[in-house]
């Protein structure tokens, strides 16, 4: 990969690395590839904060390790994918009503 000076051009790269692999690439993964663990985790920050992508625990090959799903990935508004569940999220004032 070539050297990338510009942090907008690193994290553009690191989303479309887990765009293109999603569900299947690790940090590990994304370091290697990269080649710099700050501004492979300064991405994935910025990414994750921007809600771009997630971060989820599951089973590999070092026992649980964390993978990265990109979160725009084959959606549109109003419909849900094939087996998702759906969520119900409540604030604390419905909660402490009930």
């Amino acid at each position: 990969m070539k050297r990338q000076s510009q942090p907008v051009e690193v994290i553009e790269s690191v989303y479309h690395l887990i765009k293109s692999q999603t569900g299947k690439i690790r940090l590990k993964d994304i370091i290697e590839i990269i080649g710099s663990r700050e501004k492979a985790h300064y991405a994935i920050v910025w990414l994750t904060r921007k809600r771009k992508i997630k971060r989820v625990k599951g089973f590999g090959e070092g026992g649980i390790e964390y993978f990265y799903h990109d979160l725009h990935q084959g959606r549109t508004r109003g419909i849900k994918r094939e087996g998702e569940a759906e969520e119900k999220y409540y604030s604390k004032r419905s909660m402490i009503a009930e």
